[in-house]
């Protein structure tokens, strides 16, 4: 990767997972400028710029053994604080639709948009896996979908199968968060008999006047 990168910059992730083996030989690069392919006893120079990203907390991983101290110090020149997706909601619809964009071309899938309660759902989520969460989620309800747009209803079910992803019931009412819930629970009941309103009232225990209202209600499609 040295040798590809030239005289450019190499971007290193997950620093914090490298060995002690890669990290001593990292350190030398960035002491000296030198390194050794893979398999041969060369020495190379190289003028390559590092930059590296981590999820972890550097410092702890020195305090527990698990990174090297001084190999902390000469990548930290300049560092960079990402919050958390959670504390980036403006970020997220940007993020869906650039996603969307790449999963259409990979797919073959002719999907537009994302409705709007469709995205309000998806800023609600914690998203504890960050950026590559939502992506794995977004390229679900795209597999899931079977129109021109992710509803309400797909992106449901696609946050439903990621345990990780708990709804920030905290951040609603009491009665919001009971909506929530109902949408939700109505979604999944629909999708279980599939969307044959007599068996879904059933399984519910209501008539199916009382499922109809609800849907209309909850504005369920």
């Amino acid at each position: 990767m040295i040798a590809r990168a030239g005289c450019g910059t190499l971007f290193l992730d997950e620093i914090g997972e490298l060995s002690p083996s890669s990290q001593a030989k990292l350190l030398k690069f960035l002491n000296d400028n030198e390194y050794s392919p893979v398999g041969g006893n060369e020495v190379c120079k190289s003028e390559a710029r590092i930059i590296t990203a981590t999820n972890k907390n550097l410092e702890e991983e020195i305090a527990k053994g698990n990174f090297r101290e001084d190999l902390f110090y000469r990548l930290n020149v300049i560092h960079i604080h990402v919050p958390p997706l959670r504390e980036r909601v403006e970020d997220i619809e940007p993020l869906c639709n650039y996603f969307l964009k790449r999963a259409r071309e990979k797919f073959g899938k002719n999907i537009t948009h994302f409705s709007n309660e469709a995205i309000e759902l998806i800023k609600k989520q914690r998203w504890q896996g960050n950026v590559r969460q939502l992506k794995a989620t977004v390229y679900r309800m795209i597999l899931f979908s079977h129109s021109n747009i992710i509803d309400y209803g797909t992106a449901a079910t696609a946050i439903q199968m990621d345990r990780t992803n708990d709804t920030l019931i905290e951040s609603h009412t009491y009665d919001e968060a009971l909506i929530e819930f109902e949408k939700l629970y109505f979604i999944n009941q629909l999708q279980s008999n599939k969307y044959n309103l007599k068996k879904t009232a059933k399984s519910a225990g209501i008539s199916v006047e009382n499922l109809k209202d609800k849907l209309e209600l909850l504005k369920i499609e």
